[in-house]
């Protein structure tokens, strides 16, 4: 009994570190597919923002117009949710926006918050302008996103083609 029970102890310890190393690798890979998401929603966040502003909308009357239409179940979606609610319990805007970037940990989104925290704080005339550049710059960025996870796709389906041909070839 001595030595089934150092057996059970050690095949716990074996069990336990794979369910650790399990649950750590799912952790990460929906923090990937956060990330993934949160990059393609980019250039559509901001060319609603910049169409709203440009409308001649406050920055808190779009970002609540924004979280109206939005799909609930994309991550950028839940994260301007989050800033919603700030918003409306009075937490100043300029840190609204820098809680939004921090939470999406993302330079782009960071950049963003960047741009509209010195807009919003020295009135700059030009925001407009460079809001469009900036959506611009992020739809580009989306094609190029797009291609790699073609180019990604193909890689993976090159396997199945070649046992395709084989079966084809006997």
């Amino acid at each position: 009994t001595g030595n089934t029970i150092g057996i059970l102890a050690a095949l716990g310890c074996v069990c336990l570190i794979f369910l650790w190393v399990s649950m750590d690798s799912n952790l990460s890979k929906s923090f990937e597919e956060r990330n993934s998401q949160l990059l393609a929603d980019y250039a559509k966040l901001v060319s609603k923002l910049s169409l709203y502003l440009g409308a001649g909308l406050s920055f808190r009357t779009a970002i609540f117009r924004i979280v109206k239409n939005a799909d609930k179940n994309r991550f950028y979606a839940k994260e301007l949710e989050i800033a919603v609610h700030e918003l409306e319990n009075g937490i100043a805007e300029h840190n609204v926006i820098d809680n939004f970037a921090r939470r999406c940990h993302l330079p782009c989104y960071i950049k963003l918050s960047v741009l509209l925290n010195q807009n919003m704080k020295k009135g700059n005339s030009t925001m407009l302008s460079q809001l469009k550049e900036e959506a611009n710059k992020a739809f580009e960025d989306r094609k190029m996103l797009a291609r790699r996870y073609g180019e990604e796709a193909g890689t993976k389906l090159l396997f199945p083609m070649i046992l395709m041909l084989a079966v084809v070839m006997v």
